[in-house]
């Protein structure tokens, strides 16, 4: 239980150092992820001293790997930003995965869900208070022929949807509306989520306004030599000092939403609620 509270105290500080800064600079420092990777090999390190037990430190090689997948993915989809997943990391090296003891793994879980819930909330808010910007683009955006297209296909989908409930069993019929407006709700939230980042998201800055990470929008060429692009997933120090040494004005930049205040949520339903998802599993068995 002393181990636990331990591992427990230091990863709320990491996630509260790192909420902090995420919501004050859109970023979290190299010095903070890394550090905290460093204490929780450490710490495990010395657990596994003290008690003679080298499950401890085997068990934080495991999470930290556990962490870096799901973190890589994340980053590699573009979902999360390099600062995230380093903290990802860190979580994984500092409470470690246990059998028999699944904060790790319900943390993990519960990131996915509360880092969904968080994304749209955040998304909706900066949509209000750009309101201009916002409604201006999504006339734009769903007046293009891929966004039509889309449209035209979910509501054809709706139509037949509710002309196929009526030759069913009406104990069916609620399942199918369900998914449908299902359906009819993801697709419209997903296109309100583009128009967000189209709008409110994206930005234009000098190379000198620009830190390690930040994904670029649109390729950087000069005289012929591509500097930076989106495929980079986040400029490095060296393509900003290119930028910068060949005079480039300006370069769009795309800024996330700050997730690591989520993780810091994430971990705190998952110390209080424990693994809920197990009594999900034994519903579904029974």
């Amino acid at each position: 239980m002393i181990t636990w509270t331990i591992q427990a105290i230091a990863a709320i500080l990491l996630l509260a150092i790192g909420s902090y800064t995420d919501l004050r600079t859109s970023e979290v420092p190299d010095w903070v992820s890394h550090g905290f990777i460093y204490l929780g090999f450490a710490l495990n390190l010395v657990l596994t001293i003290v008690f003679m037990d080298i499950w401890f430190i085997v068990a934080s090689v495991i999470g930290f790997a556990l962490c870096f997948a799901l973190g890589y993915a994340m980053y590699k989809l573009g979902q999360w930003g390099g600062g995230d997943t380093k903290v990802i990391m860190a979580i994984g090296s500092i409470v470690g995965f246990n059998f028999g003891d699944f904060l790790l793994l319900t943390f993990l879980i519960n990131t996915i869900l509360v880092g969904a819930a968080y994304g749209i909330i955040w998304s909706l808010i900066v949509a209000f208070r750009n309101w201009k910007n916002f409604t201006q683009t999504y006339l734009n955006y769903t007046k293009s022929k891929p966004i039509i297209k889309i449209r035209i296909g979910l509501y054809a989908f709706v139509v037949f949807a509710i002309v196929a409930s009526l030759f069913i069993a009406p104990i069916f019929r609620i399942e199918i509306f369900s998914i449908a407006a299902i359906i009819f709700f993801l697709v419209h939230l997903w296109i309100i989520i583009k128009v967000v980042e189209k709008s409110c998201m994206i930005q234009e800055v000098n190379p000198s306004k620009l830190t390690e990470g930040d994904w670029i929008v649109e390729d950087v060429v000069v005289k012929g030599k591509k500097i930076t692009g989106p495929k980079d997933l986040g400029i490095e120090k060296s393509q900003i000092a290119d930028l910068k040494k060949l005079g480039v004005k300006k370069v769009k930049v795309k800024y996330g939403i700050p997730f690591v205040p989520s993780f810091l949520i994430a971990f705190i339903l998952a110390l209080i609620v424990g693994a809920w998802y197990l009594g999900f599993f034994k519903m579904l068995g029974t």
